[in-house]
């Protein structure tokens, strides 16, 4: 039967469960901690690093359960399982998608900034040629996502975290809050689209399949939240 690899982002660590693509039932997980420094330096390749540790303990987990890491079908990355291990977390990239500040990940020193919003906010005041030099923004599940291969996006479940959105409109961008933020700046275009958990938006890479250890070209999808 088909099979699901969900790969979940939290501010300690990396979590991969396998599932069945029909009922849910778990078959496999796999769970690396993030360095013990990130919280002073964080560097999202080591997020990559500590994805395929994670992945490939869920892979033997399934292997050890008599099932087989071929019949994926798709992965799915989001961010934590547990609300209290679901921190906020802001990436700013220029024209060249490298970064220009260090990721913010919550809680910052000295202030209270968890969600997207106060983690702009917060950018915007202690780091101005940063946010100046920044063409777009995403959350860490959305930086992995496209460092796996998927097109600028978010999931909507993660974007209801971010206190961004439309209240006329729940799955679109506030676009008048961030006119407050900065009024000069193209949101539409600085902040990712805006997914549902069903739509694909990108293929896995030949460079990710290998360190993950399953094959290329899966189909990456933003995951759900795992209360649903």
């Amino acid at each position: 039967m088909a099979l699901v690899l969900t790969v979940r982002w939290s501010g300690t660590a990396i979590d991969a469960t396998i599932r069945e693509l029909l009922d849910g039932a778990p078959i496999g997980s796999g769970r690396s901690l993030l360095p013990e420094d990130q919280d002073h330096h964080p560097d999202p390749e080591h997020w990559v690093d500590v994805s395929a540790r994670a992945v490939r303990l869920a892979a033997a987990s399934c292997s050890a359960g008599g099932r087989s890491i071929s019949d994926l079908v798709r992965i799915e990355v989001g961010t934590a399982a547990s609300p209290d291990d679901h921190p906020g977390g802001l990436l700013a990239l220029g024209i060249d998608n490298e970064l220009v500040h260090p990721p913010l990940l919550d809680p910052q020193p000295g202030t209270t900034a968890s969600s997207t919003a106060e983690l702009l906010a917060l950018l915007d005041r202690s780091a101005p040629e940063a946010w100046n030099s920044a063409s777009r923004f995403t959350t860490p599940s959305g930086w992995l996502l496209e460092r796996f291969g998927a097109d600028p996006a978010i999931g909507i479940d993660e974007a209801r975290h971010s206190e961004l959105l439309d209240p006329r409109r729940p799955d679109h961008w506030d676009l008048d809050r961030l006119a407050r933020i900065d009024p000069g700046r193209d949101w539409l275009s600085a902040l990712p689209p805006i997914v549902d958990t069903n739509t694909p938006i990108g293929l896995l890479t030949a460079e990710i399949a290998e360190r993950f250890g399953v094959r290329e070209a899966l189909p990456l999808h933003a995951a759900a939240s795992p209360t649903r």
